[in-house]
């Protein structure tokens, strides 16, 4: 191929950002790999990473509770070490985003991922995103993150729709 981004296989190889933007080439996109060298099914299940973030936010603005998003690699790789103080970890609950579409390999690390953060004393719970389609899929998982997120406002007795730290 041409492109020296892409390998043998067909795979896009992330390239460095200097070197990139040096030789004239368009810069490597994070979420390229999306589009290239995957296959159909495991393309499928990528809306899931969007849905992460928004997810995270409802939670943040609508509960007045602190969330972040990360993927299964990226918490595989980077979070689980920063996650060995157990005073923390016992206040932590995890819910994992799953769809039966995911790869057999991070069908796997999903499993490991929730034997690690319980024996951290994490409390861990699974979703499964009801629908046949994507479409349904996704309308389902922004329901649940908007009753969730209201719940757990009302749980705590929290004014769900006022978001005084932004509006100041």
């Amino acid at each position: 191929p041409d492109d020296p981004r892409v390998g043998l296989r067909g795979e896009l190889r992330p390239a460095h950002a200097r070197t990139a933007t040096r030789r004239g080439q368009s810069q490597f996109l994070p979420w390229q790999h999306l589009t290239s060298g995957q296959s159909r099914r495991q393309r499928r299940t990528e809306f899931l990473k969007g849905f992460g973030n928004g997810f995270a936010n409802q939670i943040n603005e609508t509960a007045k509770m602190i969330s972040d998003c990360r993927y299964i690699s990226e918490l595989n790789h980077h979070l689980l070490e920063g996650l060995r103080n157990k005073k923390m970890t016992k206040q932590m609950h995890v819910v994992m985003i799953v769809d039966q579409k995911y790869s057999q390999r991070n069908q796997y690390r999903v499993t490991l991922t929730k034997q690690f953060l319980k024996k951290l004393g994490v409390k861990v719970s699974t979703y499964r995103p009801h629908g046949q389609t994507t479409l349904e899929k996704a309308i389902d998982l922004l329901a649940f993150g908007g009753y969730l997120s209201w719940y757990m406002a009302a749980a705590r007795n929290v004014k769900p729709g006022l978001i005084p730290t932004v509006d100041w």
